[in-house]
């Protein structure tokens, strides 16, 4: 899927399996205060990762229900406004290990599942998507 869009639903109408790779690439608006990509069923999300520029963190997190469950937080930003990125989430059945530009960043342990009721992956915010692509690994 190629998109340059800022605000980017990509169903996965064939659904989903456990080892995937799930690679989104795009670039961060120079005056960004935040952007997301959510791993969806509906309006549970499984992972929440959300880059924060006012706090100079990247938070993770589920919400479940409509309930957000306790913030996990990397220090220190390390997509910077303006530049181009490439995030890579291994997801498995019991976590997401996520890299940045080819660097291991954080593993996130999955607090849903199964894995496989996944429906969606949205992005939005300050933030234009080039790409979205799956691959088993």
């Amino acid at each position: 899927m190629t998109a340059n869009k800022e605000n980017v639903v990509y169903d996965l109408d064939s659904g989903f399996i456990p080892h995937t790779l799930v690679t989104v690439t795009g670039q961060v608006k120079p005056n960004a205060q935040r952007f997301s990509v959510n791993f969806k069923k509906e309006n549970d999300v499984f992972l929440h990762f959300n880059p924060r520029y006012f706090e100079d963190v990247i938070v993770l997190n589920t919400c479940e229900n409509g309930s957000w469950k306790s913030e996990e937080r990397v220090k220190g930003n390390p997509i910077k406004k303006g530049s181009t990125f490439k995030v890579e989430f291994q997801c498995e059945e019991n976590f997401f290990k996520i890299f940045l530009n080819g660097t291991f960043l954080v593993e996130f342990k999955a607090r849903m599942h199964p894995i496989t009721a996944l429906t969606a992956i949205h992005t939005s915010g300050d933030v234009i998507i080039d790409d979205i692509s799956l691959k088993a690994m």
